[in-house]
This record gives structure tokens, sequence and C-alpha cells, in this order.
């Protein structure tokens, strides 16, 4: 077996996943706290203590990766194995970037070796996938085709002001190779500049609360 198959660090053309060191707190917490990114993870309305926060990363995960851009190696995000469930094979994925970074191609890069990771590292049978309804239709053409839907909970959520729904989705092992080959297809935007207005919701990503 080739070292790459089996170390947690893994290196994309844009972007690297690797497991979060303490030289990340700090950086994570500030993406959190200070942008939306934190409200459209697990955060809501609450404002945790750095140490708090900490723990809520941790507690029920069993991979917790940096996102790292390469070309300035900058930390831009963190994604997340959550609730594995070793007997039946399962587990969520959490993640969230830095605002600038969502809606580009190139940090869907991450997903890819993140899920790539997971589901060799853990022999996963379903990754599940969670989004609250206004970013639902994000998922496009690969609801149904490459992330199946499993369930919608419904008013289930009180976001800001309103109750939405819950969608939940599956990706199972056998549809990974579709995901990899799509996302690989999508024309992928240079990493070296970023848009501070952009605001657009990453696909594939679990942004909803849990």
């Amino acid at each position: 077996m080739d070292e790459s198959d089996v170390t947690p660090v893994r290196v994309g053309r844009h972007v690297t996943i690797r497991p979060v060191h303490a030289g990340d707190y700090s950086v994570l917490y500030e993406i959190a706290m200070f942008s939306d990114a934190g409200s459209r993870w697990r955060l809501q309305a609450s404002t945790p203590s750095q140490d708090e926060f900490l723990r809520l990363i941790f507690e029920n995960s069993r991979a917790t990766f940096a996102i790292e851009k390469n070309d300035d190696h900058r930390v831009i995000g963190m994604v997340q194995l959550w609730m594995y469930d070793g007997l039946s094979r399962n587990g969520h994925i959490t993640t969230f970037l830095v605002p600038w970074a969502r809606g580009r191609g190139w940090p869907l890069e991450s997903i890819i070796l993140f899920v790539d990771y997971v589901f060799k590292g853990f022999n996963l049978h379903k990754l599940y996938f969670e989004s609250l309804s206004p970013e639902f239709e994000q998922y496009g053409s690969i609801v149904g085709r490459i992330l199946r839907p499993e369930g919608c909970l419904k008013d289930h959520k009180w976001v800001f002001g309103r109750l939405v729904d819950y969608h939940i989705l599956a990706l199972y092992a056998e549809d990974v190779p579709k995901l990899t080959r799509l996302l690989r297809s999508r024309p992928i935007e240079r990493s070296d500049h970023h848009e501070a207005t952009r605001h657009i919701n990453p696909v594939v990503l679990h942004i909803a609360d849990s």
C-alpha cells in the first residue's frame, strides 16, 4: 500500500487537508465567530468562548481537518467526520469556509480529498450531507443522481426569524466516483485572488445546524 493511501495529509492542486493542530484554533474560531460561517455551521446565534468552541468541534468527531490554501498556506476552513457509527458504517460531513471562498470551484477540492479519505479509512457505507431549505436548491441535479434524498423534516430549524425545512441526503460508497468525476469536471477558478463580497454557499457541504 502506498503511503499516500493512508496518510491523513491529502494534497490537491489548490488545497491541502490535514488534521487540525493547536496553531489552527484561533484561526478557526475567528472564521466561525466573526463571519456568517459559524451560524451556517452549527452555532446559529450562539457565541461560545474559544474553549467551548473547541469542545464543540472535537466532540463526536472522528476526523477533523483544516483546509489550507496551497499558494499561501492560509487556513480557510474546516471539514470533519461527525457522529461516526462504526457498526452501521455511516457518519455525517460538516464543514465551514471563510465567506470569500464560498461559491468558488477550487475549495470543493477539499471535499473530494476528504470524502476519499473517510470512505477508505473508515470503510463507510454512506456519508450524510444535510442542508436547510434556503440552501437546498444549490445541490441541483446531483440530488437523486449522486446524493440520495433520505428525509425532510418540515419546519424543523429556527433560523433567525423563521422555521425552515431540514433536508437529509446521503452519499453512498458506490456513488463516490460519480461525485469525484463531477466536481473535477467543473470549471475551477484560480485560487490566487478572492472577492470579499462573494457570499454564495458551496455545494455538497453540510451547512445546517445539527
